[in-house]
């Protein structure tokens, strides 16, 4: 996949993070996420998880709630765990965990979680990259052409 250009306005050490996430070999993963996903976009499905992966990296160990394709390429790139675990050292400087969001985490809680990836993605990006693959029950993302302007 071609490696998407950083944002101008990002500054130091931020664009030495985007450049790193932009510039993480995939192929393998996405190998496997068209093999169990042959439905899926994985062009689409790669760029948003690099985009919500530099989120992971820059928000002082806030943990942004994936979309579809995102968790999807996620999930992948955990089952390869040398190639993960370097990536994070590398990128983050630091494990990044997955975490499930689970029955005990409320629907405004999911909603408010959700709010705050758009907002993080509007401070780093100057636009909303997760509208393709949003969840059709969140509150947050009902309508994503809402969450680019």
């Amino acid at each position: 996949m071609a490696v998407q250009s950083s944002p101008m306005y990002l500054l130091e050490p931020y664009r030495g993070i985007f450049e790193k996430v932009q510039n993480v070999d995939l192929s393998k993963v996405m190998t496997r996420v068209k093999k169990h996903q042959p439905n899926l976009d994985s062009a689409e499905a790669e760029k948003q998880y690099k985009y919500f992966m530099y989120l992971c990296c820059t928000n002082n160990g806030y943990l942004p709630v994936p979309n579809k394709l995102v968790d999807e390429v996620w999930h992948s790139h955990i089952l390869f765990t040398s190639d993960y675990s370097e990536f994070c050292d590398q990128v983050a400087g630091k494990f990044v965990h997955h975490c499930p969001i689970t029955e005990d985490l409320s629907g405004v809680e999911l909603k408010d979680r959700r709010q705050t990836m758009a907002d993080f993605s509007k401070k780093h990006f100057g636009f909303y990259p997760f509208k393709q693959g949003c969840y059709s029950d969140c509150g947050a993302m009902a309508d994503c052409g809402a969450m680019a302007n």
